[in-house]
């Protein structure tokens, strides 16, 4: 993975996230996003995410913040995103978001 990685909001709380230019979608912990409403993604797709496959089966709306400015996107929650550069991910900001 490549890209910067800075601390951002995420529904309230602080989050790692790594700004991926490589990447298409958004990716969230799923425990940052319990209560933001989803939706079914179908048909699903799959993608690969820091060599593994990763099935998205559904989105979430989040709402953020970068450096105190507000931010609404749409998102894939996952149990885990991985790590960069030592340190372990609670976002990846892809490039849907970052237009």
């Amino acid at each position: 993975m490549g890209g910067i990685i800075k601390t951002i909001e995420i529904e309230d709380q602080p989050a790692v996230a790594l700004f991926d230019t490589g990447a298409l979608y958004t990716y969230v912990r799923s425990f940052l996003v319990r209560e933001s409403p989803r939706r079914a993604m179908i048909p699903y797709v799959r993608v690969a995410l820091g060599g593994r496959d990763v099935e998205i089966r559904e989105l979430c709306f989040v709402q953020g913040k970068i450096e105190g400015l507000g931010f609404i996107s749409e998102a894939v929650p996952l149990d885990e995103i991985g790590y960069a550069d030592g340190h372990e991910l609670d976002v990846l900001i892809g490039a849907r978001t970052m237009e």
